[in-house]
């Protein structure tokens, strides 16, 4: 599990789940077995179960591959994310993570 910085704001929860649902309403393009679609639905349920304490570790490195893809012509799913994923990550952590890979 990765903590989180304490101290989160009634305003930044919000904003984290108005980000969530943009990129779950964006991920419904893709279909449901898209790792679009598990970012968001993965960062949704460890933040409510931990009321945003935690992350699993698995959520933890997915959101670093969205915080920081690796390919030289991103796509418009890539550019869509991205930036998305980098607030969340400021939010959660007070910066953008690294990328890691496991």
């Amino acid at each position: 599990m990765e903590d989180l910085r304490a101290g989160t704001t009634q305003d930044e929860k919000a904003r984290v789940f108005a980000i969530i649902r943009e990129l779950i309403a964006e991920s419904e393009r893709y279909g449901r077995g898209s790792s679009c679609v598990m970012l968001p639905r993965e960062l949704e349920r460890d933040l409510e179960r931990s009321d945003f304490r935690w992350l699993s570790r698995g959520t933890y490195v997915r959101l670093s591959k969205w915080c920081n893809h690796d390919r030289p012509n991103a796509t418009r799913r890539e550019l869509f994310v991205e930036p998305r994923a980098r607030e969340i990550s400021t939010i959660l952590f007070g910066t953008v993570i690294d990328r890691v890979n496991s």
